[in-house]
């Protein structure tokens, strides 16, 4: 896709970041989200963890400890973008903690946008200081989410 001279990546739809970058302008956004921090954030990362975990831990006992990685590989690349761009926007952890992801309009994220934000994750995991930005910034936004155009808001 090109998108005035540049190229924009093949998981990132054409209104999330390099279209613009409204999604800065804070007009955009509703003013009635409650912006999700860190805290919440992480606790829904954890029980995303224990469910990806017991859930590989079931699909390894069938198809075997020699598959168990690429079984595991393939379902979190599937389980993180189906879900946050499922009618819920949320992963089973969010939805425990009752918070979910939107896009710039407050929408529904497309699975190729919802895939992208979830790429962006690993260069939030450079020293864990892309998840600690939601902290400080102001609509408590982690460094993928900041690329991405997203935000995680409660429900």
């Amino acid at each position: 896709n090109k998108n005035n001279g540049i190229l924009i990546p093949f998981f990132m739809s054409e209104s999330s970041l390099l279209d613009d970058l409204s999604y800065l302008d804070d007009s955009i956004i509703q003013e009635d989200f409650v912006y999700v921090g860190f805290w919440k954030r992480a606790m829904a990362l954890l029980v995303d963890g224990l469910v990806i975990s017991v859930i590989n831990y079931i699909l390894m006992l069938f198809i075997g400890y020699s598959f168990g990685f690429i079984s595991y590989s393939f379902f979190i690349y599937l389980y993180y973008p189906i879900m946050h761009c499922s009618v819920y926007q949320a992963t089973l952890g969010k939805r425990a903690l009752n918070i979910k992801v939107v896009n710039k309009e407050g929408g529904r994220l497309s699975f190729f946008h919802a895939l992208g934000r979830f790429m962006l994750m690993y260069l939030s995991c450079i020293l864990f200081i892309g998840f600690i930005m939601a902290a400080f910034t102001k609509k408590k936004q982690s460094l993928h989410d900041l690329i991405a155009g997203t935000f995680v808001v409660e429900n």
